[in-house]
């Protein structure tokens, strides 16, 4: 499955169960930004997706944005739940 479609479904899912507008907008941010970085590194499927992809965004996010622990793990959160 492609990922932007994996995440557009979970965003779906989330608006359906109607969570907070603040949790549905930090999951859209999240998201994007991960789809973003997948897609720096030719990632389209979620199939291609594997931990070392999820430990270099969050290395990413730490040392260029500046990202804390807390952030951190909400992103580790929603990037869990869609794959």
């Amino acid at each position: 499955m492609l990922l932007k479609f994996a995440v557009k479904d979970f965003m779906e899912d989330r608006e359906l169960k109607n969570i907070s507008t603040y949790t549905v907008d930090r999951y859209t941010r999240t998201l994007s930004e991960f789809h973003d970085f997948c897609l720096k590194d030719e990632l389209i499927n979620v199939e291609q997706v594997t931990n070392t992809t999820i430990k270099k965004d969050l290395l990413h996010c730490q040392n260029e944005k500046g990202n804390n622990a807390t952030t951190k793990k909400l992103k580790i959160k929603g990037t869990k739940i869609v794959l």
